[in-house]
């Protein structure tokens, strides 16, 4: 491999040729992504307010309502956590008893070694 220059092995491979095809499209995807985003220009605070201003009168409605009349995709998460808000005392429990297994295989692993 020593002797084998890269303009060498892009001729030879196409594995090499898939990659880079494969690598080009990659950045051309993350740069749309980061584009179109900046393009949004969204007042993530005043939407927070607004959505935490309906929720507190007990509009909840409301609050879905502007979380979905908003095209950004900080609206639609706010919009799953308020659908799924009754759901955070199922969630909680399960979520720290998986975090207490973990705690306890790391332990395991760090009284083997």
């Amino acid at each position: 491999m020593a002797g084998i220059s890269f303009l060498q092995l892009l001729k030879n491979s196409w594995a090499i040729d898939l990659l880079l095809i494969f690598s080009v499209i990659a950045l051309a995807v993350i740069l749309e992504r980061l584009w179109s985003y900046s393009k949004l220009g969204i007042d993530e605070k005043a939407l927070l307010d607004r959505v935490k201003s309906a929720f507190k009168r007990g509009n909840i409605q409301e609050a879905s309502f502007i979380c979905k009349s908003v095209n950004h995709p900080l609206g639609e998460v706010l919009d799953v956590g308020i659908k799924n808000r009754d759901y955070q005392g199922k969630i909680l429990p399960i979520y720290s008893m998986v975090l207490s297994l973990k705690q306890k295989a790391t332990w395991r692993e760090k009284t083997r070694s």
